[in-house]
């Protein structure tokens, strides 16, 4: 007779549970069909679950292979867009390369001008300075009368009889052989202002007389200095001026040197022989200007 035990709390099915092992209190025929069902039963449930498996399997080696080729193109596209890229910096960085050396050559050659321009400069400084010392030679014997009418029917005869009376006025006579030539230069159709009249004389101190003597006469008639009236030409007073005839040089450098003084309030601007002065003050001694750098010298003194 067999002894049925109750196992102890806690324990696990026994492995008769779990393969429903008969018992004796089982009928014969109950144990065949309950074997046949329990054994068919679990063959058919793993047999599903291995079919499950190997499609899950499949599903997964199809997705793995998928993702793999995904990552295997995005992989290849990188590396070519790496290749390109590479390329593309190498390429650049040779252009870099040639431009740097293009900038340093040109950068050597800008150099190398402004040296060349500022001999030159100072080559075309000198020759200015040479021109204007022979113009200057050439007009050592002239002068100009500046602000006298002029006729509509005016002639080299005409201009010679107002010298020789202007000389008069200021007490220094000189003969129609003391004058070498003698015109009135040409102005442009528009421009009012009155044309000089430019006198060559036959010697230098003749010329630097007449413009003494035109200074002086000045000063002594500060209330009536030399005018029109002079002249017994009809009209209102207008100033008449002598003066020596200066260079295109020189007339340039004196027009800068007058604005200059006027801008930073000199007290005197003239010209001299051909030579520009300044004076800052009167008890100040004068400055000679050579050029426009003097001017600028000054401007940044």
């Amino acid at each position: 007779m067999s002894v049925s035990r109750t196992p102890p709390k806690g324990t696990k099915a026994s492995a008769d549970d779990v393969l429903h092992i008969p018992r004796d209190s089982d009928t014969a025929s109950d144990r065949i069909l309950s074997d046949s069902d329990s054994a068919s039963n679990f063959i058919t449930s793993r047999k599903l679950k291995r079919k499950q498996g190997d499609l899950h399997l499949v599903e997964l080696r199809e997705l793995f292979d998928e993702f793999s080729k995904i990552q295997s193109s995005k992989f290849d596209a990188l590396t070519a867009a790496m290749t390109q890229l590479k390329e593309e910096t190498a390429d650049m960085k040779k252009s870099v390369t040639f431009m740097s050396q293009k900038y340093d050559e040109v950068l050597e050659s800008l150099v190398k001008i402004q040296k060349e321009n500022s001999f030159y400069k100072v080559q075309v400084g000198l020759l200015e300075q040479r021109i204007d010392f022979l113009e200057r030679k050439a007009k050592s014997t002239t002068f100009e009368l500046r602000n006298v009418p002029q006729s509509s029917t005016e002639t080299k005869e005409n201009i010679t009889q107002v010298i020789t009376k202007v000389c008069e006025v200021i007490k220094q006579p000189i003969q129609r052989s003391d004058i070498r030539d003698i015109y009135r230069l040409k102005t442009k159709p528009n421009v009012k202002n009155i044309s000089p009249i430019i006198v060559e004389l036959t010697s230098t101190n003749l010329k630097e007389n007449v413009i003494q003597k035109a200074k002086l006469f000045n000063k002594s008639n500060k209330e009536n200095k030399l005018n029109s009236s002079h002249l017994m030409i009809d009209g209102p007073p207008k100033p008449i001026y002598i003066s020596e005839s200066l260079t295109p040089f020189a007339k340039k450098l004196y027009y800068l040197a007058r604005q200059h003084a006027k801008k930073h309030s000199f007290s005197g601007c003239w010209h001299s022989y051909g030579k520009i002065y300044l004076k800052k003050r009167d008890d100040l001694p004068a400055i000679r200007i050579d050029n426009e750098d003097d001017i600028i010298k000054l401007s940044q003194a």
